[in-house]
């Protein structure tokens, strides 16, 4: 359930930060909360595989989080003028 709801925040995040791209300072804190929604279903999705001893398939949703980790780490508001989508 948790992990439906975080990547749910990540879609309507997502198409918000779409949405209002005449206003960059938003658009940025919509991406930022976004990116959050998506490490954080990543990393619980890796959790669940690794308790069914899915190793391959938790290996693959772990590097997925730390690449959103990565660019969401680029994203912050010293960053903020630099296109990173």
């Amino acid at each position: 359930m948790i992990i439906a709801i975080s990547l749910a925040i990540r879609v309507v995040f997502g198409i918000s930060g779409s949405i209002f791209a005449y206003l960059p300072t938003l658009q940025i804190v919509f991406y930022q909360i976004s990116s959050m929604g998506l490490i954080v279903g990543s990393t619980l999705l890796t959790i669940k595989h690794l308790r069914k001893q899915l190793d391959t398939v938790a290996i693959g949703f772990l590097i997925f989080a730390l690449g959103s980790g990565r660019l969401w780490s680029r994203t912050g508001p010293l960053c903020a003028r630099f296109a990173h989508y």
